[in-house]
């Protein structure tokens, strides 16, 4: 494959000015990279007038809705056309050596490209390493949670048979990567670069969205048949009950500093 195109799919379920501002400001290289173009996926109809940005409108239900959506409308833009799509959040922070290697090694025929991550603790950058030995994109049953997702490349072809479980409102990635490696021999490619930087305050890490976010993987677990590795269910309940606690948000802050 000759210079593929990625797709950076920036879901906004509300739409503010100043969060696309700010993200383009922070992400300023996405707009002078060759083949890379921004999907931003809104609920109302919004004009940017940018040749490096698509807008569309349609209202949705979650964020993987969104994301569906998303792959639905580039795969019309594309014309059947591969093509490959990073998600990311409107806070995150993608990194341009991570995307430029990437574009190299896209030539070859690669389903899914990933790097490693790095976390803000209270502006404290946290580097934290991706397994490339990870059992979450193998046909194993025993499904390893040790690769991220945000600004993780992915074939379009994954999407010609797999979608979001829009009935789940915090895991459907998962379920998403375990139905993908369970049922396709995946070709995956690792490189020693962050992806992005990411915000420890989002959505998912809130008490109780951890609360639900524990009840789909156990979830996943019986409708997919696999077993979700490193992950003492006792253990996550304490921390749980921590984390609902007047000092949760410090003993987190401490978690991620020492890590």
């Amino acid at each position: 494959m000759k210079n593929p195109k990625i797709y950076i799919v920036l879901p906004l379920l509300d739409y503010r000015e100043h969060l696309v501002t700010d993200f383009l400001t922070k992400n300023n290289f996405l707009l002078n990279l060759s083949d890379v173009k921004i999907f931003l996926k809104t609920t109302e109809k919004i004009i940017i007038n940018h040749s490096k940005i698509i807008s569309y409108a349609e209202p949705d239900k979650s964020i993987y809705d969104a994301w569906n959506q998303s792959v639905t409308q580039l795969n019309i833009i594309q014309k059947g056309q591969p093509y490959f799509v990073a998600f990311c959040g409107i806070d995150d922070v993608l990194n341009e050596q991570f995307l430029s290697n990437a574009q190299l090694k896209l030539a070859s025929d690669i389903d899914i490209l990933f790097g490693d991550i790095v976390v803000n603790v209270n502006n404290k950058l946290k580097y934290k390493h991706a397994n490339p030995n990870s059992t979450m994109l193998t046909s194993s049953k025993n499904k390893s949670w040790d690769i991220y997702h945000p600004g993780m490349v992915m074939s379009s072809k994954l999407f010609n048979e797999f979608s979001f479980d829009i009935d789940y409102s915090l895991a459907a990635d998962f379920k998403f990567f375990t139905e993908i490696s369970n049922r396709l021999n995946l070709k995956t490619c690792h490189l020693r670069f962050s992806q992005a930087v990411i915000n420890i305050n989002g959505i998912s890490n809130q008490p109780n969205a951890r609360k639900i976010y524990f009840s789909e993987l156990r979830r996943i677990e019986r409708e997919c048949d696999i077993d979700v590795t490193g992950f003492n269910w006792a253990i996550e309940n304490l921390k749980l009950k921590i984390l609902k606690s007047p000092i949760g948000g410090f003993v987190r802050n401490i978690y991620w500093a020492m890590k």
